[in-house]
């Protein structure tokens, strides 16, 4: 992708994307896109938006977070690996006093590529994938914790597939 000033995203013959490649990988328009470019390739979640207390929040079945989204209703989740930190042993807190939504997880594999490692997790009957620079340790990661800052979510209308927001920093994060 840096060798391109621009690009398009084909799926099946057909293009649903043009840009320049940062923005099609960091900003991508359709859940497509977000699917189809990158490697390893995005998390997706099911989930809704709901509002509270004058906010907006996205809910999935592993975790709540603020979002800047439109209405309330189901929405689809993207989570680029590289956003989701995989730490050892359970949250003592410390991931949640980064603004960072936290959650239970255990390691179920571990794809050494060199310079950097694809971790398969486990986190309830959610599978996530996350990309980790060697600074993971060795040995029995069986009770991990993964935790995601909510402005790395992507959300999506599950029925059309646009891009209809974004997680938002927690309040005084």
């Amino acid at each position: 992708m840096p060798l391109a000033d621009a690009m398009a995203v084909l799926d099946g013959g057909v293009i649903v994307e043009a840009g320049s490649p940062d923005g099609l990988y960091d900003r991508p328009a359709l859940d497509r896109t977000m699917a189809l470019v990158g490697f390893p390739p995005a998390n997706f979640l099911d989930g809704r938006l709901e509002r509270r207390d004058g906010a907006t929040v996205c809910v999935t079945d592993l975790f709540e977070a603020p979002a800047a989204a439109g209405s309330e209703g189901p929405v689809r989740v993207g989570i680029r690996p590289e956003h989701v930190r995989v730490t050892p042993g359970p949250d003592a807190n410390g991931h949640a006093a980064s603004g960072a939504v936290s959650l239970p997880a255990r390691v179920v594999l571990r794809e050494d590529l060199g310079g950097e490692e694809i971790v398969y997790l486990e986190a309830g009957s959610i599978t996530l994938t996350s990309v980790d620079r060697h600074e993971l340790p060795t040995g029995d990661l069986s009770a991990a914790t993964a935790s995601i800052l909510p402005e790395h979510l992507a959300i999506f209308d599950p029925a059309t597939g646009r891009r209809i927001g974004s997680g938002r920093a927690h309040e005084g994060a």
